[in-house]
């Protein structure tokens, strides 16, 4: 399955656009576990936080794809310590759904698929709320190992 993937190199080839690779460092505080990205925190959920423990105080990369995260945080995407600050530069509309292309001080390339709104503009910042169910933790390096899934559920190219 394309929502497992094994390695950050398999990860690398499935959707357009593809998935967003984040550097930053695991941190735990308070019994949770934490993917520090340099400018904000994203909390990770409980079962890849007990996957990945091991590594904290490592530098990982966060894997997110485009569509896994939103302008609002409703739904799937509601809760806490899921969001990602971020500058607004391209907008690309889609119909429906328009991919915004964003940056952190950390991160100068992030793309996001989201719900098609008129009032985002170039330049603006805005919140990307994370589905952190669909987020991945990788090794670092190109081919780094996907550390948030069993070995046994990861699937290789």
């Amino acid at each position: 399955r394309s929502d497992r993937p094994a390695n950050r190199f398999v990860a690398g080839f499935v959707g357009t656009p593809p998935m967003n690779f984040l550097n930053g460092k695991l941190v735990t505080d308070g019994g949770n576990v934490f993917f520090d990205e340099g400018t904000c925190r994203i909390r990770l959920p409980q079962d890849k936080a007990e996957a990945v423990v091991g590594w904290a105080g490592k530098d990982v990369v966060l894997g997110v794809r485009p569509e896994a995260m939103s302008l609002t945080g409703e739904g799937r995407f509601a809760g806490e310590g899921n969001v990602l600050p971020v500058k607004v530069g391209v907008i690309e509309p889609l119909g429906e759904k328009m991919d915004i292309f964003t940056s952190t001080a950390s991160h100068p390339h992030i793309v996001a698929r989201v719900d098609a709104r008129r009032d985002l503009s170039d330049g603006q910042t805005a919140k990307l709320h994370l589905d952190t169910r669909r987020i991945h933790v990788f090794e670092p390096g190109e081919t780094g190992a996907n550390l948030s899934v069993c070995p046994a559920q990861a699937v290789s190219a």
